[in-house]
């Protein structure tokens, strides 16, 4: 087989090609294909090799290969370094199996074809890179002078790819000479319907916290850490004290708070007095009014002690438990802002401590995120809602269920991936941040759409197309928009219609006739 050969390096052309089965002059021509002298007439149509009159109506047919032996590369290898390279696709003209599409079924024939790049394994550099070498030698190139980049390849899967808007198939027809010719052909036929259709994508998940119930603990103001109440694993409520540190900005604060509560309470005095001393007349507007500005200072000042208290982390209630009870205290109480878990704990003793820093980190580990990379071909499946499984590499056998939440409206310029997140239940706290893992996303679970069997989607050069049955003798190829797969069916996203009926087996061949100007003998192109 050519795939054996051409994986040893440092071979000559004639020993990658001895490997091919030999050619069958006397195995009889298929009934269902172009006769040889069409397939000669299409490849000096593309290869530009020049033949005599008598090699012209050469009705000879290689067995083992489906092709006229004088043109058989694999039977004659010799027919390879001769033909040169192709200038348009980068690999030798004889191999070349776009402007030679009736190579195709012989690639096949020796299971050499490349389903992930559409190509000829033997000749797919960029799975086997190594090969571009092989090929060089052969052609008597240097290492260089064949390159995967040379030729057309898309990354997209050939069944994605959208149909060319200026292809000319859908329109024609193929037209057998007769019903005999078409019993002959040995096609199958397959009708289009709706099937219940799955499908999943897998991507790399990394597990993280939920951001909403996540919090970094840091004091509001500098000072010493005065006692430590709770550890790394303790579980809290809110309001619960974590730490205690000793702080002189608070108690400076206190004091003035309490200094503002006074003067305020002396001056809402003041204003009273003179106030009836002004209804009695025996004070005059201009005191009143003094009185009215000196009050309103004291409630300025009452307001802003007040607030300074609360940017320290003192609530309502700290405050009027300060103004009761004349406290001055420098102790300043770190607590919990929710109910959860502390995930990490910094805080020593003696140490001194400010704003910047967190003391303790406090986390709710019942519901934990999915961070999921979608990669980019796959982002116009994935929405909001869909369900996710994750599994994690540290907890073998087990998986969790959840929705995604939220898809980013940006893709990451390195990795080209999208950023979906999706949320976990953590109700026994078996998931941790940082974990590995993979996930799968269900984009369509048992939804009814249109499939067409695979067998029956052939690719032209520039569209995938089927071909439908008009009657016994007629078919009209189709330019399909592909979709999902799912198993031997893919979902026909536009072209066909439930109920239309297309060919399966025979269509390579329905195929090769479309890609022709006419056809030789058997049937006709319109």
């Amino acid at each position: 087989m050519i795939r054996n050969a051409m994986r040893m390096s440092g071979l000559v052309v004639a020993v990658v090609f001895a490997a091919m089965p030999a050619c069958d002059t006397n195995s009889a021509p298929t009934t269902s294909r172009p006769s040889a002298e069409t397939h000669q007439e299409q490849g000096n149509s593309h290869a530009g090799h020049n033949h005599g009159p008598d090699e012209k109506h050469v009705a000879d047919e290689c067995g083992a290969h489906g092709l006229a032996s004088s043109t058989c590369p694999f039977c004659k290898p010799e027919l390879v370094p001769a033909g040169g390279m192709c200038g348009e696709h980068g690999v030798p003209e004889a191999l070349c199996w776009i402007c030679r599409p009736e190579l195709k079924a012989s690639y096949e024939r020796l299971n050499d074809w490349c389903g992930g790049h559409d190509r000829p394994e033997s000749l797919c550099f960029i799975c086997n890179p190594e090969r571009e070498a092989i090929v060089a030698k052969i052609m008597g190139l240097s290492t260089g002078g064949v390159s995967a980049k040379s030729i057309d390849v898309s990354e997209t899967p050939r069944s994605q790819r959208a149909p060319a808007v200026h292809c000319s198939t859908t329109g024609t027809q193929v037209r057998l000479a007769s019903t005999a010719v078409a019993a002959s052909a040995g096609f199958a036929f397959d009708v289009i319907e709706s099937r219940e259709i799955s499908q999943t994508l897998t991507c790399n998940a990394e597990i993280a916290y939920d951001a909403n119930r996540y919090a970094r603990v840091s004091p509001r103001v500098s000072g010493v850490v005065h006692s430590v109440l709770k550890d790394a694993g303790a579980s809290v409520i809110a309001g619960d004290v974590l730490a205690v540190v000793d702080s002189a900005e608070l108690a400076i604060a206190k004091a003035e708070f309490l200094q503002a509560v006074e003067t305020k309470k002396l001056w809402e005095k003041n204003h009273d007095a003179v106030h009836a001393l002004v209804e009695r007349g025996i004070a005059g507007s201009q005191e009143d009014l003094a009185a009215e500005n000196k009050l309103a200072e004291a409630g300025i000042n009452f307001s802003k002690a007040t607030q300074q208290l609360k940017v320290l982390g003192l609530n309502s209630d700290k405050i009027s438990e300060v103004e009761s009870s004349q406290d001055t205290s420098p102790l300043l109480s770190l607590t919990a802002p929710f109910e959860g878990e502390i995930v990490e704990r910094s805080a020593v003793i003696g140490e001194t401590v400010d704003s910047s820093r967190a003391l303790f980190t406090v986390a709710d580990t019942r519901l934990m995120w999915a961070e999921l990379d979608v990669y980019e071909r796959d982002i116009a499946l994935v929405r909001a809602g869909h369900p996710v499984v994750v599994s994690v590499d540290g907890l073998r056998g087990e998986s969790f269920a959840g929705n995604v939440t939220w898809v980013s409206r940006q893709i990451d310029p390195k990795t080209r991936t999208l950023r979906v997140r999706a949320e976990l239940a953590n109700e026994h706290g078996d998931l941790r941040a940082n974990m590995f893992g993979k996930a799968e996303i269900t984009v369509h679970d048992r939804e009814a759409l249109v499939v067409v069997p695979k067998s029956a989607v052939q690719w032209d050069g520039c569209c995938n197309v089927a071909f439908v049955k008009a009657d016994e003798t007629t078919f009209e190829p189709r330019k399909l928009k592909l979709g999902i797969e799912s198993g031997d069916y893919i979902q026909v996203r536009d072209g066909l219609k439930a109920g239309e009926t297309v060919v399966t087996q025979g269509s390579f061949m329905l195929k090769t006739e479309i890609m022709k100007s006419s056809i030789g003998g058997c049937c006709e192109a319109k």
